[in-house]
């Protein structure tokens, strides 16, 4: 929208304006948050960036006076805010059940009451992977250095990097033992376990496998308004800001999945889909009521959000960046090489370092890696990573730059370079 060819503009709104969706990963990278305020500044027009719980960059710009800061602390309706409890799965022992007997019991007594019930797991598919129970063994992706995803119904495995697809074998490739058996708890698995524990109810799955066809998202949304669906379990799909007065009960029902990633914005994301999850619950007259389950509740993405405090979490989490010089206290690119030789990806990523410290200066320019990338293989191409830190975006553009002009004398022309100026992930 910020590209379209409007004259008079007065107003642009970014709705969500924290959500890692607005960054353009692929071809040209932008993120539309950044283009729609400088699209407002060059045609002279106010700009609002909304949201329950703003970007760490955003919330400082408007500490440091560059935005203005206005608050909604009530809900639109008057509503109070759901309570939120924390469930500590270390201590309710072993179970084979995904849900506590907690979230079972809350869920019998909302369902009761004539309430909704929506449960959040934030991974797709029946299981996250398969792993033989002899060998020990993990279908991987032939083209990505990730696991394939079970899917229990078309029994099929899936890369969710490349679309590489293939059949479930029955016994293991690499030793020929059976049973393959489920690894950690996918969306399609968790929607067999509630439809096995709650016969009687009607229960919807909202990830993107379920939503493919054309107009199914329209129709689950529908759905959910209805109260047609009792039980909904999906990914981060269903926290975005829908309205549903009827769910009086939300359940995590894994938290400890978003904040182990190995991502600097891993517990920003982490508070930012737990308070988005907390906001789908009482929305109407029914109280509502949101349950967590983890294994780490002192974690601070955690406690925050049982009090919905944003404030807390995001005054704790500046410490963490100011410590390390994470953003919002520098500017940071990320070069991305990929080769389809591992050898000459590291070689050049190597190289590539070396000029970079030739070139900056080490009191301006901070220059962390060379190191492979937590996906480091992609379509076939082996990816390393440069991340680069400065205070001021001037020296970190100028070093770039002519990083770039020098590598043209040198570079393979089987290594493709990508530059991403702030990236929202390091994955």
């Amino acid at each position: 929208a910020s590209f379209a060819p409007m004259e008079g503009m007065g107003l642009i709104v970014v709705d969500e304006e924290h959500d890692s969706a607005l960054k353009q990963e692929d071809h040209l990278r932008y993120n539309a948050r950044d283009l729609a305020i400088m699209r407002g500044k060059i045609a002279g027009a106010t700009v609002i960036l909304g949201s329950a719980t703003p970007s760490l960059e955003t919330f400082y710009n408007a500490q440091m006076g560059r935005f203005k800061h206005i608050q909604l602390p009530e809900r639109a309706s008057g509503r109070p805010m759901p309570s939120v409890e924390v469930i500590d799965r270390s201590k309710s022992g072993h179970t084979d059940s995904s849900l506590s007997p907690q979230l079972m019991r809350a869920m019998d007594e909302t369902l009761a009451a004539g309430g909704q019930v929506m449960l959040l797991l934030n991974r797709r598919g029946f299981s996250s992977f398969l792993i033989c129970s002899s060998c020990g063994h993990v279908p991987q992706c032939p083209n990505c250095s990730v696991s394939l995803t079970n899917y229990q119904k078309s029994r099929k495995l899936k890369c969710h990097y490349c679309n590489h697809v293939e059949q479930v074998h029955e016994q293991c490739t690499q030793c020929a033992a059976s049973p393959i058996l489920p690894g950690t708890l996918g969306t399609e698995s968790l929607e067999e376990e509630i439809k096995a524990l709650f016969p009687d109810r009607t229960v919807l799955r909202v990830d993107r496998e379920s939503m493919e066809r054309k107009g199914a998202l329209e129709a689950a949304l529908a759905s959910i308004a209805s109260g047609e669906s009792e039980i909904v379990i999906g990914t981060q799909i269903i926290a975005k800001g829908h309205d549903f007065p009827n769910i009086a009960l939300v359940g995590v029902v894994n938290a400890d999945s978003s904040f182990h990633l190995p991502d600097f914005r891993a517990s920003e994301k982490s508070f930012q889909l737990f308070t988005q999850m907390a906001g789908r619950a009482g929305r109407g007259t029914k109280p509502g009521r949101v349950l967590l389950q983890t294994y780490n509740p002192r974690h601070p993405s955690i406690e925050h959000s049982c009090r919905h405090d944003y404030r807390g979490f995001s005054e704790e989490e500046m410490q963490v960046r100011h410590a390390f010089k994470y953003p919002p206290f520098s500017r940071m690119t990320r070069i991305i090489i990929s080769a389809p030789d591992s050898a000459l990806a590291e070689a050049t990523a190597e190289r590539l370092t070396k000029e970079l410290h030739r070139i900056s200066d080490p009191k301006l320019l901070e220059i962390v890696g060379p190191a492979p990338a937590v996906l480091a293989k992609v379509q076939n191409r082996y990816r390393w990573n440069i991340i680069l830190k400065c205070t001021k975006a001037g020296p970190l553009h100028k070093a770039v730059q002519t990083m770039l002009e020098l590598s043209q004398e040198w570079i393979d022309r089987r290594v493709m370079l990508q530059v991403d100026v702030d990236p929202v992930s390091l994955m």
